[in-house]
């Protein structure tokens, strides 16, 4: 009789023991397991942080990128737009070998005025060809409102000048109309066309 009480207090023990460290296991699963979630939780939170950043800095970057394009395309527009109104003041003013007034005005004359008075930007030459020597040579097809067209009229010297508009248009003093706008498409011109020019910065 006192042996089976003793083998009774045995098994008790030994199933005590048992499901203590059941208890044990579980409870050290259930910490690993909250905090590895904690921990991808947190890197999860952080990445998105720093893609949110990231988009917000290329957004603000394109926004200003944007707005300065903006500007510069208006402030192109206003000097155009001062360009034509001041051409306009001039159409079918009469040539006049070396002048440059409204009485009379020659090829060079008119381009000297132009620079002078819309752009604020002097040039040093008078004659065709010192216009020519003074800028930087461009192709037909990169041609900007307000860079020059030289032609060669009589023979291979430069001796004509004119400001490009757009479209092919130019604005110049004609020996025969005055102040007129023609295009560089026209045969006349075409076969005169020497090249395009831009005032050296």
């Amino acid at each position: 009789m006192r042996r089976i009480g003793i083998q009774i207090l045995l098994a008790v023990f030994i199933l005590g023991i048992f499901s203590c460290s059941s208890k044990k296991k579980l409870s050290s699963e259930k910490g690993s397991s909250n905090l590895g979630y904690s921990w991808e939780e947190r890197k999860s939170t952080k990445a998105k942080t720093s893609a949110a950043k990231k988009r917000e800095e290329a957004n603000t970057s394109s926004e200003e990128s944007a707005t300065e394009l903006e500007i510069d395309e208006r402030e192109a527009a206003e000097n155009n737009s001062d360009l034509y109104e001041y051409i306009e003041g001039w159409m079918g003013v009469p040539h006049r070998m070396g002048g440059s007034t409204k009485k009379g005005v020659d090829c060079s004359g008119l381009v000297c005025k132009i620079y002078e008075e819309v752009y604020n930007s002097p040039l040093q030459g008078r004659r065709a060809e010192d216009i020519y020597a003074e800028s930087t040579p461009i192709e037909k097809q990169d041609l900007q409102e307000g860079d020059f067209v030289f032609f060669r009229i009589n023979g291979r010297r430069i001796d004509h000048v004119g400001i490009y508009l757009k479209d092919g248009n130019f604005v110049h003093t004609s020996s025969s109309k005055g102040v007129m706008v023609s295009n560089l498409s026209e045969a006349y011109w075409q076969k005169r066309y020497f090249r395009g020019g831009r005032k050296a910065s």
